[in-house]
């Protein structure tokens, strides 16, 4: 498992120890996660998107119809499951989009993108080494947001 993945235990009591494994910042504050919240012209869709084209779960939505909603790649308690949030955007989104996300991939990036390709994602960038030290491919959502699927060299193929 990649350094940033595996949970960091401090010693002390239970009530003592960090949320979820946090470091505390320099100031001695806890942050322990942080979760993309992309604008959306229909939250509805999207979540189908993400859900049976990508393969995410959907965690819950709020609102009739949805308003604000979540996506995960597993278990939504644990610390190394990918998620992000939706929100119903207010008016027209900007071209192109603001940000772009990457999505760690554990093993099988190759064989993940060809299973995207298959299903028809529109592709960016197909997967090759970056010399950051990473293996990435990049594809459009169903908005326009790009997510790079990355994958550290040595476990990627």
């Amino acid at each position: 498992m990649p350094f940033w993945m595996q949970p960091q235990l401090n010693s002390g009591t239970s009530a003592e120890r960090s949320i979820m494994g946090a470091r505390k910042t320099t100031n001695g504050h806890e942050l322990y996660g942080v979760e993309a919240v992309l604008l959306v012209p229909d939250v509805r869709a999207t979540l189908a998107f993400y859900r049976d084209v990508l393969g995410f779960n959907i965690d819950f939505e709020a609102g009739s119809p949805p308003v604000h909603a979540r996506v995960s790649s597993g278990d939504p308690s644990s610390p190394a499951t990918a998620r992000i949030r939706f929100e119903l955007a207010s008016g027209p989104l900007a071209e192109p989009r603001s940000c772009y996300l990457y999505v760690y991939v554990g093993r099988a990036l190759d064989d993940l993108f060809i299973s995207y390709k298959n299903r028809g994602v529109t592709i960016v960038d197909v997967p090759r080494d970056r010399p950051w030290g990473l293996r990435q491919f990049d594809i459009l959502d169903c908005n326009g947001y790009v997510l790079s699927f990355v994958a550290e060299k040595g476990i990627a193929g």
